[in-house]
């Protein structure tokens, strides 16, 4: 009795291991949405500078440059500003922008019921397919993979309930990707998913 009930333990600690690393990753993401959303607007874009989060201007890029207010209008990028944005910043390999996506990627289905209920429903199937992964012993990779799909959902879920859109803020200045604009919620999904098929393999 004593040895099951440890077993039980064990795999309920091992569960919420899962949903706690999803939700702190999650929230990570709302946080740094938080602080894009507070900087105003006529200051974007900014080239991505490391090692402070949050810190992204570069003076000396901004002087060089003499970046104008109108470059971004409210929270839409239009692609001849991202055109134009490529050329002030072409030594810049990332840029942070703030970009309000209402639709699902590329916009979507922008203004659809389906945007804000549909995430909901896949991110309760893949919580529930976390949990039986947990439960059937399937293994780190197999949960963790979960666990960041979860993360990415559940940050995209916040913002669609709370603020009507997605906050979309990173933009990488090379070749074909320097037309999109992302999020770290994004990378969670896709990165959880590449090691999900991997492992179907």
């Amino acid at each position: 009795m004593k040895a099951e009930a440890y077993m039980q333990k064990t795999n309920h600690c091992e569960q919420m291991l899962y949903y706690i690393i999803a939700v702190l990753l999650s929230g990570v993401d709302i946080l740094v949405k938080n602080r894009i959303e507070r900087l105003p607007q006529k200051s974007l874009p900014k080239p991505f500078k490391m090692p402070c989060i949050g810190h992204f201007k570069n003076k000396k890029t901004y002087k060089k440059n003499n970046i104008k207010e109108d470059i971004i209008k409210g929270n839409n990028i239009k692609k001849n500003n991202i055109k134009k944005n490529h050329e002030l910043f072409k030594n810049e390999k990332i840029l942070i922008y703030s970009c309000r996506n209402k639709g699902f990627s590329m916009g979507i289905f922008e203004g659809s019921g389906i945007v804000k209920y549909l995430p909901v429903l896949i991110t309760i199937h893949i919580m529930n397919c976390l949990y039986r992964g947990i439960k059937l012993k399937k293994g780190f990779l197999h949960n963790i993979s979960l666990s960041l799909i979860v993360a990415g959902a559940l940050s995209n879920i916040y913002d669609r309930f709370k603020r009507g859109y997605v906050v979309d803020y990173i933009n990488i200045n090379v070749s074909v990707l320097n037309r999109i604009v992302f999020n770290m919620a994004d990378v969670y999904i896709l990165l959880g998913s590449m090691l999900h098929a991997a492992l179907k393999i």
